[in-house]
């Protein structure tokens, strides 16, 4: 078939937009010029090559082009984001398992000749892809197609809705870049932007704790008896509280370093770089301030002791008795402590409450208080990008100064009493330091 022929059948299915149209036509013609530069006839040639390992590539199936290979490409993706500190260890592999999911389905071909149908062809297998089918001895040895069809065949369990979506939003990101360096003209992984059953898709996919929550958490005796059985054990009363007052991630309050306890135009503010641990996306990187409350409970006491116990520490950390961890970084021991221990004692654990519900909390504050704050130092406070107002607020000028997002932690009240939290745990507490 020409490529003119093409061209006519995919005008007349009107599932096609002009920009898949467009990379089409670019596939089709692409193919004519190989198959002829063999001394074949021109003939459309199907969305991904006949390779006997997907990983490797058949290079006669696309001629000689020089190109782009998809795997190359999401390879230094992967690597960039990891040595920019956006990405943990665990979310490089998790990553890693993705992209080779989709090399092996689609063929590691130049970016260039991926195609609309390469992309269904790789949400289908997605579809019905078992868990952990690498583990399980009747999927391990299949391709992701195969096992796939055995899975829907059989009619066994699939991959989780949260676990289906990453299989995109981890990959979208990077056709982004494609598009963005004239790779190709459409990014096709956007029409799967939401469409995935099962997900939820807003705030309450965790809950915000409820005041009582949060009563029982920070004033009952039975709290306060657990929080002081391990007074070397900062991590858990003070982390749990710059959790409730800042919303920031696990990850970026456990892996804090003195250093990043700074001050700025009189205001002292924690430095979230990722320098220590790692942070998930660029609107992450902040200075949030030290909420005032946290300054009555006697924080710079504790950050004063938990200098003196690290000076011959090449960087004293915030938590001096948390170790990082290859795949959960420092957050591993103080978010488990609190999820499996902490809230099931308290009779407060359910599906929906963990240690992320503090970022719900904040989070929920700041959204009843919304006509009184600006959407801005909001999103600056919490680390989330403001989609919100005009292009240039977001690709100019310089951030929110500590100083200016007080305004935000004027908000974030909870009209809790500490004073026994304080007398009983905060005011002993003995951060300790074994090298």
């Amino acid at each position: 078939m020409t490529a003119w022929l093409q061209v006519q059948n995919l005008l007349i299915n009107g599932t096609y937009s002009a920009a898949d149209i467009t990379a089409e036509v670019k596939s089709v013609l692409f193919a004519d010029v190989c198959s002829t530069s063999h001394g074949q006839s021109p003939h459309f040639k199907s969305a991904s090559p006949d390779v006997s390992n997907p990983n490797e590539v058949n290079s006669s199936a696309y001629g000689s082009i020089s190109a782009k290979k998809v795997g190359d490409e999401f390879f230094a993706y992967m690597e960039r984001k990891f040595e920019d500190g956006y990405w943990t260890e665990k979310t490089r592999l998790e990553s890693k398992s993705i992209f080779d999911t989709f090399v092996e389905v689609v063929g590691n071909k130049p970016v260039t000749l991926i195609t609309k149908a390469d992309v269904e062809a790789y949400a289908n297998v997605v579809n019905y892809l078992p868990p952990n089918r690498k583990k399980m001895p009747e999927f391990r040895h299949l391709s992701a197609v195969d096992a796939s069809h055995k899975n829907k065949v059989a009619g066994g369990a699939r991959l989780s809705p949260v676990q289906r979506k990453k299989y995109f939003t981890r990959i979208s990101p990077i056709f982004n870049e494609f598009v963005e360096d004239g790779l190709l003209s459409f990014n096709y992984f956007h029409r799967y932007r939401g469409k995935i059953r099962g997900v939820q898709q807003n705030i309450n996919a965790r809950n915000p704790f409820s005041t009582n929550d949060l009563h029982i958490m920070f004033e009952s005796d039975k709290a306060i008896d657990l929080l002081t059985t391990q007074l070397s054990r900062p991590s858990r009363a003070w982390g749990y509280l710059i959790a409730l007052f800042t919303g920031a991630r696990a990850e970026e309050i456990f892996s804090l370093s003195i250093e990043n306890i700074r001050i700025d135009d009189g205001t002292k503010y924690f430095n979230i770089d990722g320098s220590v641990g790692s942070v998930k996306t660029e609107a992450s990187i902040r200075k949030i301030p030290v909420h005032p409350t946290l300054l009555e409970l006697g924080f710079l006491s504790y950050l004063e002791h938990a200098t003196r116990v690290q000076k011959h520490r090449d960087t004293p950390m915030l938590f001096p008795e948390l170790r990082g961890y290859l795949n959960h970084g420092y957050r591993r021991a103080p978010t488990q402590w609190f999820n499996t221990r902490f809230l099931p004692e308290l009779g407060l654990k359910t599906e929906k409450k963990s240690f992320h519900g503090f970022r719900h909390t904040v989070a929920d504050k700041m959204k009843r208080a919304r006509r009184h704050i600006d959407s801005g130092k909001a999103s600056q406070y919490i680390g989330h990008e403001d989609r919100r107002g005009p292009l240039w607020e977001h690709l100019y000028g310089s951030p929110f100064t500590p100083s200016e997002l007080l305004s935000i932690t004027k908000v974030i009240d909870y009209s809790l009493n500490f004073s026994r939290l304080k007398e009983r745990c905060l005011d002993r507490m003995t951060p300790r330091w074994h090298p």
